[in-house]
């Protein structure tokens, strides 16, 4: 279980909506996730919930951009549920 905190950046898949403050996410521990899943990555020592893309890191909220894939990120898991 990973508790989110200050994950303005969280993003969400179609039948996810980003968790707030405090909310509680279920994480399957992986370093590994497929294209189009939701995770939690840590990208220069800050932790995200993104969608792994193709090229990155996607956010579905408009204000951030992607995230470019590089060797920098790190996958903690796979999100299960909020």
């Amino acid at each position: 279980i990973w508790k989110a905190q200050s994950l303005s950046s969280a993003s969400a898949a179609t039948a996810w909506s980003p968790p707030k403050d405090g909310d509680l996410v279920y994480v399957e521990k992986r370093q590994i996730i497929e294209t189009g899943e939701i995770g939690i990555f840590i990208v220069n020592n800050e932790c995200f919930i993104k969608e792994a893309g193709e090229g990155g890191l996607i956010s579905h909220n408009p204000k951030y951009p992607i995230i470019p894939g590089s060797e920098n990120i790190q996958c903690i898991g796979k999100v299960l549920a909020k």
